[in-house]
């Protein structure tokens, strides 16, 4: 029996943008809310995404999926996933440029059964070059992932290609110690070779993913056991003199895109840790255009969970507005077609925001002088549930690494 998901899902499982009046205000136009603003910005990230990708028309997909270092190499699996969820979200699951995403996307399977990059890729720079059908953990769990989830629960996928995924996730090798369970970055041998590869914010994301399809009852045996071993691993983790997690044991630093997206995770996996981090992150104020979107997938949290209340609703909805004005600037400086991967990614972040936050938004009227003419009847959009973050919440750089 299907069961709507809670976990990374906004509390919302559908939501109505209603429509602005037909006429014009005389002198003040009213001032739309974040899900509004956020709405808008998805429309047209999702528009620039498509003058650049022609995969929704029948026509050639955008290149450099892989990076400004990856010449000509086609558009990664992950920007499907991102453009599908966007898509399904702004114009329904049933549309059919979201039928094509998700075509796109489900074609570029790899023949493992997972997901990853259009290109040979060396994760961690030690010389090991993983192979194109190498599957990434954050590919499945974090993009392709919940990108399946949405699309299962709106009943646009059948559940034998959601259980199949988690399957695949949930079979990657793993990097344990006596603090809990890591599943390595990547399939690729190399990748799980050394004990110091345990990238946090993959495994937490991992770790949340098959809770979510374990709520949907399709996950295999033992998820939910491994997921509180990968808990115990990244509250372990945690380094309280610094206040954040390291990238991975190589004690390489995180960034604050990649803490956003461990936090997210551990909202779930440890509400207490997770909702104090999240708390610094959003008091936080980024100015700079690559972190546009660190407190973005934060955006979509809701305010109680595991029996827990962290504070009003709209809590997270109202911390991450501030950083829209940054998002609006920087979605202006992407014109050129090696941006298109982003331009997906963001598209979807939006839109997810968009349709967590759209209940907070105060109702749109005007300020001054009623519409010169008469409105026309409000039109509600259907929303399906989208988990958030779905993905890593710095899609700003210019190669591979994902997660």
């Amino acid at each position: 029996m299907r069961r709507r998901v809670s976990l990374l899902a906004a509390a919302v499982l559908t939501a109505a943008f209603l429509c602005a009046p037909s006429g014009t205000a005389a002198s003040a136009d009213p001032v739309p809310g974040p899900a509004a603003q956020w709405r808008q910005l998805a429309v047209d990230a999702l528009a620039k995404f498509e003058t650049f990708d022609h995969t929704a028309i029948g026509g050639a997909p955008s290149v450099n999926g892989c990076g400004p270092g990856y010449p000509g190499v086609t558009q990664r699996v992950a920007a499907y996933a991102w453009a599908a969820q966007a898509a399904g979200i702004l114009r329904g699951w049933h549309d059919p440029t979201t039928t094509a995403y998700l075509n796109k996307m489900l074609s570029m399977k790899n023949p493992d059964g997972g997901y990853g990059l259009p290109c040979d890729y060396d994760q961690f720079n030690d010389g090991s070059v993983n192979p194109k059908t190498t599957s990434y953990t954050v590919t499945m769990a974090g993009h392709v992932g919940q990108t399946e989830i949405a699309a299962y629960e709106a009943g646009v996928l059948p559940a034998s290609e959601l259980s199949a995924l988690a399957v695949e996730v949930k079979a990657v090798p793993q990097l344990n110690n006596a603090a809990g369970s890591c599943l390595a970055y990547s399939t690729a041998a190399p990748d799980h070779a050394n004990p110091d590869y345990c990238v946090h914010n993959v495994n937490a994301g991992a770790a949340v993913f098959l809770m979510q399809v374990q709520a949907l009852e399709l996950a295999p045996a033992g998820s939910g056991i491994l997921a509180g071993y990968i808990g115990r691993r990244e509250t372990a983790t945690y380094n309280v003199h610094t206040g954040s997690w390291p990238y991975d044991d190589s004690g390489r630093a995180s960034d604050d895109g990649h803490t956003a997206y461990l936090v997210a995770s551990m909202y779930y996996l440890a509400p207490y840790l997770g909702n104090f981090i999240a708390g610094n992150l959003l008091a936080k104020t980024y100015t700079a255009a690559a972190d546009w979107g660190v407190t973005l997938g934060l955006a979509a949290l809701p305010s109680d969970v595991a029996g827990m209340h962290y504070g009003p609703p709209d809590r997270w909805c109202a911390g991450a507005a501030r950083q829209i004005p940054l998002q609006q600037q920087t979605l202006a400086t992407w014109t050129t077609p090696d941006v298109a991967n982003v331009l997906a990614q963001a598209a979807q972040l939006f839109a997810v925001a968009a349709a967590a936050c759209a209940p907070y938004d105060p109702p749109v009227t005007p300020t001054t002088t009623a519409p010169t003419t008469p409105p026309a009847s409000p039109t509600p959009s259907t929303t399906a549930p989208s988990p958030s973050p779905s993905t890593e919440p710095t899609p700003s750089e210019s190669t591979p690494p994902i997660g």
